[in-house]
């Protein structure tokens, strides 16, 4: 079979099976959008529940540590222990009239997993891109959450913190209110734990196009491994065979007729239920190689492969029989409905 033959028919399979490629991409683009919504439709009803206050946005500052040699400070875990020890929580809630405390217990005691662009109600995180300390108070409202901000901002910048004596601390900007949805100057992104629009579009096409790919592979080995004969690609055949793929039965006729007719065997499966023998009258059909005279010297044999009709195991049993014959053979696959 020629490249080109092999090119049209991978295309006429394409086209033929685009429908179960699409539904198979549909399903996985539907199932994405349902793990989705109910992956943020958890954390809503999480959120809910106390873990963190939604209502409001967290206010942040950003600031860099510069240790004695001259070389940034990076251990944010570090910071974030230490500014949530005890006595700085009660300095706090001193300053402030504000019980941050309960809070901080919490969120200790939950499942949560602090991140470095997510720390949950109070905590010290990191651009690792920069090397900054972002702070992050999200546990009240903008007002309680900027209070407390501004507290552990007046806290580092007085020197009130003995660990940071010896080293330098650079504040990018004072404490502010940070949209969620926005980056803020330090260049993180405030991860609000739910995929933004752009995202979902993104995945979204990757998905379609990934459950497309998936759904022309599953057609491929449905054919590849079904008792019928549908494309030209799912079957073997010699490298001395001439394979002709005619979709017309004008072209069938001339190629059965090409020849003297006499000398010619052809094979067919299932004979009777299609009626090759009332289209074609003046040719001799046979189903079974082994009813005919091989040592007769024929011009060719025609092995007449239609598809979803015939059956791989009365194909390969015929190229069984045949194996070894010096009688040139070639191979006509046709669709059913022009038979």
């Amino acid at each position: 079979m020629t490249n080109r033959n092999l090119f049209k028919e991978i295309t006429r399979y394409l086209y033929e099976n685009v429908k179960i490629s699409l539904l198979v991409s549909i399903i996985g683009v539907i199932s994405y959008l349902a793990f989705s919504f109910f992956v943020n439709s958890t954390n809503e009803l999480s959120d809910s529940t106390g873990y963190r206050n939604q209502d409001s946005n967290m206010a942040t500052f950003a600031f860099y540590v510069e240790n004695s040699q001259q070389q940034p400070y990076i251990n944010s875990n570090f910071l974030d222990s230490l500014l949530l020890k005890e006595e700085y929580l009660k300095k706090a809630e001193e300053s402030t009239n504000i019980e941050i405390s309960k809070f901080v217990e919490e969120q200790l005691e939950s499942d949560f997993v602090p991140t470095l662009l997510d720390r949950g109600y109070l905590g010290v995180g990191r651009d690792v891109h920069n090397e900054t300390m972002i702070f992050q108070a999200r546990f009240g409202t903008e007002e309680e959450n900027l209070a407390m901000a501004n507290f552990y901002y007046d806290l580092l910048s007085n020197n009130q913190v003995p660990f940071l004596e010896n080293k330098e601390v650079y504040f990018l900007h004072e404490p502010y209110i940070a949209d969620d949805t926005i980056v803020n100057n330090s260049g993180v992104g405030i991860n609000n734990n739910e995929d933004s629009m752009s995202i979902i579009v993104l995945k979204g096409i990757m998905i379609l196009i990934g459950g497309y790919i998936i759904g022309v592979m599953l057609s491929y080995f449905y054919h590849l491994f079904t008792d019928k004969i549908n494309y030209s690609f799912v079957y073997e055949k010699d490298e001395t065979d001439q394979f002709f793929n005619i979709r017309s039965l004008e072209k069938l006729e001339t190629m059965l007729f090409k020849q003297n007719i006499e000398n010619r065997l052809i094979l067919c499966e299932h004979m009777d239920e299609i009626s090759l023998q009332n289209k074609f009258p003046n040719i001799h059909f046979t189903e079974d190689a082994l009813n005919s005279n091989l040592t007769k010297e024929y011009n060719d044999i025609l092995i007449l492969v239609i598809e979803n009709h015939t059956d791989k195991n009365w194909y390969y049993t015929q190229r069984e029989i045949l194996k070894g014959s010096p009688i040139p053979i070639k191979i006509i696959q046709v669709p059913s409905d022009i038979i």
